[in-house]
């Protein structure tokens, strides 16, 4: 039987392992604080070349259906695609450990630091800055 030439392809791409889905999404995370979409392609189709591009596209259409976050999404079903749910899970952990690290450690920081005087005062223009942006964007 002859093989087409989408299979073909597809015979001779990677297929990632659990670790690799982990440290791929791992490395995601800690570099990509929003607008990780385009860093993402770069990683599974270019880099590590786990999909092709039309792949990527369709996966990412799903993903965009789905509810929630469509880089989460595409760590959940990239690491279902070819390791079942640990490579979903893999993928979610390593997409969420780091930025999950940081928030953790700036509460930290502010559960000690909180009664300080020039913090209220920082986090009051934060307040500030944050309530004229969503005028601006109301406008």
């Amino acid at each position: 039987m002859m093989m087409s030439t989408p299979d073909l392809l597809a015979a001779e791409r990677p297929v990632p392992t659990t670790r690799e889905l982990f440290l791929g999404f791992l490395g995601l995370g800690m570099t990509a604080f929003g607008g990780a979409l385009p860093l993402a392609h770069r990683m599974i189709v270019e880099r590590r070349k786990w999909l092709t591009d039309p792949e990527f596209v369709e996966l990412l259409g799903l993903c965009q259906f789905l509810p929630g976050g469509n880089i989460i999404n595409l760590s959940v079903a990239l690491g279902m695609k070819f390791r079942g749910w640990k490579g979903a899970v893999a993928g979610i952990t390593g997409l969420i450990a780091v930025p999950s690290m940081v928030v953790i450690l700036l509460g930290m920081i502010y559960q000690h630091f909180q009664h300080d005087p020039n913090v209220k005062h920082l986090f009051a223009g934060l307040a500030a800055a944050a309530a004229g942006l969503l005028i601006q964007m109301a406008v």
